[in-house]
């Protein structure tokens, strides 16, 4: 017996009439998610356009950006790009600079810390890093009927 049941067996009255675990069709499919436009907020910022243009398809794909969240999902992609812009800032002038009584730390290296820590807390309630990613629900990926999957069926079944 498999772990879901017994396992189809080809020469069977179910398997000719296709009423075996082999032909059940997936759950009815989902409406396709809306497409979330950017909140106006975000237009003139091209590191955060950025980041919603590489992320929020996927997040809505995945049904995790919804359209009452994209104001949220907005500021998130604000974060990364002041992240990004204080990463560029930092490499540019270094870790240390020169002060009036010679080298100091760069207080920009601290700002970037903060700016990271509060970026990665904010993007753990969209999944965007592994452990959150594992444990908000994930949609099961549409099962496509391919030439593998076809060549199987009609093996198991015998020439069918």
């Amino acid at each position: 017996m498999g772990s879901r049941g017994p396992l189809p067996r080809p020469g069977s009255s179910e398997s000719k009439r296709r009423r075996n675990t082999m032909y059940r069709k997936p759950g009815a499919s989902k409406p396709e998610a809306p497409a979330v436009e950017p909140p106006d907020f975000i237009q003139g910022n091209a590191r955060a356009l950025d980041f919603w243009q590489r992320h929020a398809p996927t997040l809505s794909r995945a049904g995790r950006l919804k359209p009452e969240q994209a104001a949220t999902f907005g500021l998130l992609c604000e974060m990364a790009g002041e992240v990004r812009q204080l990463s560029e800032a930092v490499a540019a002038e270094g870790l240390t600079i020169e002060g009036p009584r010679g080298p100091r730390p760069n207080p920009k290296v601290r700002m970037l810390g903060t700016a990271r820590r509060d970026l990665l807390s904010a993007a753990r309630g969209f999944g965007l890093d592994s452990l959150s990613d594992a444990r908000l629900p994930a949609e099961p990926p549409a099962e496509e009927d391919d030439e593998e999957s076809r060549l199987l069926r009609q093996f198991m079944v015998g020439g069918g």
